[in-house]
């Protein structure tokens, strides 16, 4: 919590002396504003869904070099829901999430690729469950031209379970997990750490 705490003040003091410069802002997305989903198919009949209610995004973005984008996302795993409450209680076990052993885990990105307009995909390290694997997420963002507007933020991206130990149900389950994120993203410096110090 505190490398992340410190990686977090140091994302968005580097936002504020770039956007000084250029057109570099920090925006904030958590559970109040934004929607953190996962889904995974079932023997090809079917999707068994869930998400995190409690999480925090600090998302820095420039508008003339989108390629410059980074993000960190950490999210309390104890909040996770499903849309299945049969499979909640497994979800929370040993075989997945384990969230007794690991209540929490992150995404840093390291590199931004600019895919098109208002489009970029974000190459970084999750972190979950003890293992820390690359992961993409194509993102799709829309800023506000105020200077202290949101940002309305879509991402989406896809992990295979297996490389962070979830092996469990091979035949029933997917390997592959899709991602989503959705939600508007509030300016916000020193609010990202207030937030993120609400959590456990």
């Amino acid at each position: 919590m505190p490398r992340l705490k410190t990686l977090l003040v140091g994302l968005c003091a580097a936002g504020a002396m770039q956007a000084a410069e250029a057109h570099s802002r920090v925006f904030v997305m958590d559970g109040h504003s934004g929607k953190l989903n996962f889904n995974c198919g079932a023997m090809g009949l079917m999707d068994i869904g869930g998400g995190f209610t409690r999480f925090i995004a600090v998302i820095s973005i420039d508008d003339e070099a989108p390629e410059e984008a980074r993000a960190i996302v950490k999210v309390d795993a104890n909040s996770l829901t499903s849309t299945d409450s049969e499979w909640l209680e497994d979800m929370r076990g040993p075989d997945f999430f384990d969230v007794a052993a690991h209540p929490q885990f992150d995404f840093a990105s390291h590199h931004a690729t600019v895919e098109g307009p208002g489009r970029i995909r974000l190459d970084g390290v999750l972190n979950l469950r003890g293992v820390s694997k690359p992961v993409s997420l194509h993102v799709t963002y829309k800023t506000s031209k105020a200077a202290d507007g949101p940002a309305q933020v879509e991402a989406e991206g896809e992990v295979d379970r297996t490389a962070f130990g979830m092996n469990a149900y091979d035949i029933v389950l997917s390997d592959d997990v899709e991602i989503e994120v959705t939600g508007t993203a509030h300016p916000g410096f020193a609010s990202s750490v207030a937030v993120l110090s609400a959590l456990p």
